[in-house]
């Protein structure tokens, strides 16, 4: 990265067992949390010696979590052009319920995720500055033209 960037932020419910605790002893159950915390987010200083030539990200749809930490953090610090499709939008430390008896799971997000400028982030995606979505009849052939237009529009002067 040659410039400053940033990450994320995300917000989620802060419980207090002690709190917690009281509710359960008064005979009740624990209410649902009323304070939440934030974290993030983040800025990171770019690196004296980082590589300033050209580049550039090709994304498809199947881009998520850890992925999309990388996209986003080059988005935010315009450090080139992204190319494809929109990401997933998943925030990744889901928290997971398998009922292998009934041959399903499901994950629930721990956490509201954000971008750097306050906009909903989950379900939404990081989106491409050019989006490219290959055609049936280009996978059916093995063709790869959002690699080959990516590479294109990366090599233009």
């Amino acid at each position: 990265m040659t410039r400053l960037y940033r990450g994320t932020f995300y917000v989620t419910p802060l419980t207090v067992a002690e709190s917690d605790a009281h509710q359960v002893f008064a005979g009740g159950v624990p209410a649902l949390p009323n304070q939440m915390i934030r974290v993030g987010a983040d800025l990171t200083q770019p690196k004296p010696d980082a590589w300033p030539g050209k580049i550039a990200v090709l994304m498809d749809a199947g881009c998520g979590s850890a992925c999309e930490d990388f996209v986003l953090r080059f988005q935010d610090g315009k450090r080139g052009p992204i190319f494809g499709e929109t990401s997933g939008g998943s925030t990744g430390q889901p928290y997971f319920m398998a009922f292998p008896e009934f041959g399903m799971s499901f994950r629930v997000s721990t956490k509201r995720e954000y971008f750097p400028d306050g906009a909903p982030f989950e379900g939404v995606g990081i989106r491409p500055d050019t989006p490219i979505a290959p055609t049936r009849a280009e996978l059916r052939a093995g063709v790869d033209s959002q690699l080959e237009k990516a590479v294109r529009l990366t090599l233009a002067p």
